[in-house]
């Protein structure tokens, strides 16, 4: 009877862990707008090309590895494709942006500085703490993924994405 009690509370957990990923999939993605740290204004309304976006912060360790990472793969399999790696911590300021990006030696023109979270709001608006890093693929306005890793899987989704 004990044994069964304690694995509802096990099930709540993953189900909660991973609804985010079961709940915005295939859902329309919000319109929003943001400019890069090198002032080009992405604008997702007028996106016809899928896009992926990374919600990040500086202090992220899982990031330090999956930014590269991605941003590889992107350049690699799918250059056309759009890639927006968008910090919503007011802490991480745009000269720390910088100076991270250089550091993992991607291009600036790629990240985004967002301290009022409200893009991260957009895509989640039920949702009361991010967590990071968070992987959004978007195709003809439509979340096709979210993601919290850069896995196998995630792989498997950017293949899709971009055929």
């Amino acid at each position: 009877m004990l044994e069964g009690l304690l694995r509802i509370p096990i099930r709540c957990f993953f189900l909660l862990l991973f609804s985010s990923t079961l709940i915005a999939a295939k859902q329309p993605a919000p319109d929003f707008w943001l400019s890069n740290l090198e002032r080009t204004r992405f604008d997702s309304r007028e996106q016809t090309a899928p896009y992926v976006i990374s919600f990040f912060f500086i202090g992220c360790v899982p990031c330090l590895k999956e930014i590269p990472a991605l941003h590889n793969w992107m350049r690699a399999n799918a250059p056309a494709g759009g890639l927006l790696f968008i910090s919503p911590v007011r802490q991480d300021s745009k000269k720390d942006i910088e100076r991270y990006a250089t550091s993992l030696q991607v291009p600036t023109k790629s990240f985004y500085s967002d301290p009022f979270g409200n893009v991260l709001r957009k895509f989640f608006p039920n949702q009361p703490q991010a967590i990071f890093p968070t992987l959004v693929g978007v195709k003809n306005n439509q979340i096709h993924f979210v993601r919290h890793e850069l896995d196998q899987q995630t792989f498997e989704e950017l293949k899709n994405l971009f055929p």
